[in-house]
């Protein structure tokens, strides 16, 4: 019986080894990758496809090179190869809830990038990069200090905008820094020149100050964790 179990447990263990290195295998075939995020902030569950473009622009429709459920409030990062894609998010029911298409190329060629691409499935966001100094004020001194390093914030300050209908990704300038990602918690306290960037979102349908309001609602909201 001892005997049987080790024999198991040994084919068990070469099972996931090849299959480890057959996947390594593929996606060396496949050259290097990008790295990309999927999310939801739809209130329903959705689908993503991506079918790439070949060099005359017929669509391959046999080979899907994305092809992944997310549900509501959830999210998942895949790798995919250089390409001209066309993407489409389907709902729960397979009816097409929209489509766009996305040039993915590569920051250097033939290396993998990890740096986040970021695609919403609900395809109908505003997201915005906000400096968020200003929640950090503290005394006297801290605010003089802030002032003489050029980190001082009285108000929210709004620095770049994407939009949710197709993949983007966050500047360097930004994610090289203190960055919360949407998901992410506030820091409970900020260094001296410390500069400290959120991503939020928000509809893409508001107006400038239903926007600022909505934005505000959500950095209180985040603050209050």
């Amino acid at each position: 019986m001892k005997k049987a179990y080790k024999i198991g447990c040994i084919g068990l263990i070469a099972f996931f080894v090849i299959g480890f290195f057959l996947s390594k295998a593929v996606e060396t075939h496949d050259g290097p990758r990008q790295s990309i995020k999927f999310l939801n902030t739809s209130k329903t569950t959705k689908s993503v496809t991506f079918e790439m473009r070949d060099k005359n622009g017929t669509i391959d429709t046999t080979t899907y090179y994305v092809d992944e459920f997310i549900k509501p409030g959830e999210s998942l990062i895949e790798r995919i190869p250089e390409g001209n894609y066309v993407i489409k998010v389907w709902n729960a029911d397979n009816s097409l809830h929209d489509k766009t298409d996305f040039v993915c190329k590569l920051p250097v060629p033939g290396e993998n990038c990890y740096d986040l691409y970021r695609f919403d499935l609900a395809m109908d966001k505003l997201y915005v990069i906000t400096c968020l100094n200003y929640v950090y004020e503290g005394g006297d001194f801290a605010t003089h200090m802030s002032n003489a390093m050029g980190t001082h914030y009285d108000n929210l300050k709004l620095e770049k905008g994407y939009s949710g209908k197709a993949p983007f990704m966050v500047s360097e300038n930004y994610t090289g820094r203190t960055f919360v990602d949407v998901e992410d918690k506030l820091p409970s306290s900020k260094k001296y020149g410390q500069i400290v960037y959120g991503l939020f979102y928000i509809p893409d349908t508001l107006d400038s100050d239903q926007a600022l309001a909505r934005l505000n609602e959500k950095i209180e909201a985040k603050l209050a964790e």
